[in-house]
């Protein structure tokens, strides 16, 4: 599955690139861009896990309680070009998701967060008068990321570090505002899946535990056009 992300992010990039050549820099217009993010999540498995740690710190007399993990925060890049009515690019973005909690006894914990890997492309509706509107699609692949962590109600147990790999796909409507011939406003929304299946612990699988990412995100940043 690894190889498969990596292979759409190269694919796009190349696809960046090509296009940007074959334009000339005339009608083509390289971008980056950073954004915040603002993401829920699909964390049944997970969050079954958090209720059966609160169930066991109940039954400790410990008076903490771990939220369950339903949403949270992230931070984007992505760089690509502008061909008239299609965009092509390039993307990484960050996703937090965790839950703690602590006491004199110790700080119970579950860390997921994951890095993804993506090649988008976007296009303006048929008809849209609205400039700088477009509907965009991704795809790639979502890596857990290495401070993953797996909860642990003992304050004594060690830490279990979570690996693994899984796709990734987003539709979303997307739109901009330059607030000079440089710079714009940026802003999205849309729709998530993406699933780490059977994550591995010192590479053995934990075939009841699925980390799942997907859900509703809202995007917001800048864009800065390139040689323009």
């Amino acid at each position: 599955m690894r190889r498969i992300g990596i292979s759409v992010v190269m694919v796009a990039v190349a696809l960046t690139a090509g296009a940007a050549t074959a334009r000339s820099g005339s009608a083509s217009k390289l971008w980056v861009e950073g954004y915040g993010c603002w993401n829920t999540y699909s964390m049944t498995d997970v969050n079954r896990q958090i209720s059966e740690v609160n169930r066991d710190l109940s039954d400790a007399s410990r008076s903490i309680r771990l939220d369950k993990i339903r949403n949270g925060s992230g931070l984007g890049i992505r760089a690509g070009t502008d061909l008239s009515r299609v965009v092509l690019g390039v993307g990484y973005e960050r996703y937090f998701a965790a839950s703690e909690a602590g006491d004199a006894r110790g700080t119970p914990q579950l860390k997921v967060p994951a890095n993804a890997f993506y090649g988008l492309a976007e296009v303006k509706p048929p008809g849209s008068r609205l400039a700088g509107v477009r509907l965009g699609m991704a795809v790639g692949v979502v890596v857990l990321a290495p401070v993953s962590r797996v909860v642990e109600a003992s304050p004594y147990a060690p830490p279990q570090e979570l690996t693994g790999t899984g796709p990734l796909f987003e539709i979303y409507a997307t739109g901009e505002w330059w607030a000079t011939p440089q710079l714009a406003l940026i802003g999205s929304a849309g729709y998530r899946v993406a699933k780490v299946d059977k994550p591995e612990i010192r590479e053995m699988l934990v075939s009841d535990l699925a980390v799942d990412y997907g859900g509703l995100q809202v995007h917001a940043g800048l864009k800065a056009a390139l040689f323009k």
